[in-house]
């Protein structure tokens, strides 16, 4: 009798065991864990951050270019005989102040003739001389209301005039200086210009 009621509490026993041992494998199977969740909801982008525009690319690196439109100025020329020096003030020069630049007599880039100047929206110059001086090119720049160029011949071998033109521009009116010799540096020349806005 003591031996069948330990047999029939042993059943019960291992009933209850391999019962509790199916929910557990249940409830494994059925419920992720913690960490699962969570790489899953890291690796799934949120609407916002798919749905944000890309942003565009920086424009702080380009340039506008500078408003306005090109100007065109005519006017004239009247060159005279040039000289050279040298300033007293620099190291030597008082050395030099009884020195004269003798050069070549000649009629040649003495008087009057046209010259007409353009300046484009970024401030670079150009124009041309005609006349005694002439035919030259000017290139230069312009920087604030100054004007700074160079003179160079349109035919390069014909050992013309060549030089630089220093001038400011105020109102409607471009004034200035230039100073030039021939190829060989035998003949100076010294102009003052005043040209007109068209």
């Amino acid at each position: 009798m003591i031996d069948h009621a330990k047999s029939i509490l042993l059943t019960i026993v291992m009933l209850a065991s391999a019962s509790g041992c199916d929910n557990n494998k249940a409830g494994g199977a059925s419920t992720p864990s913690a960490s699962a969740s969570a790489a899953a909801t890291s690796a799934t982008p949120s609407a916002s951050a798919s749905s944000a525009p890309k942003s565009a690319p920086s424009s702080s690196g380009t340039t506008a270019p500078a408003a306005g439109a090109e100007a065109s100025w005519a006017g004239s020329y009247k060159s005279e005989a040039g000289s050279i020096y040298v300033p007293t003030e620099v190291a030597n020069g008082k050395d030099w102040k009884d020195v004269k630049w003798r050069g070549d007599l000649s009629n040649s880039g003495l008087g009057d003739g046209p010259m007409t100047l353009t300046i484009d929206p970024s401030g670079r110059v150009s124009g041309s001389l005609e006349g005694p001086l002439g035919p030259a090119i000017i290139n230069g720049q312009l920087i604030e209301n100054r004007v700074t160029a160079t003179i160079t011949r349109k035919n390069t071998s014909d050992g013309g005039f060549v030089g630089t033109l220093t001038g400011s521009v105020e109102d409607a009116k471009v004034t200035g200086t230039m100073k030039l010799s021939q190829r060989e540096a035998s003949v100076i020349r010294s102009a003052t210009f005043s040209a007109s806005k068209k």
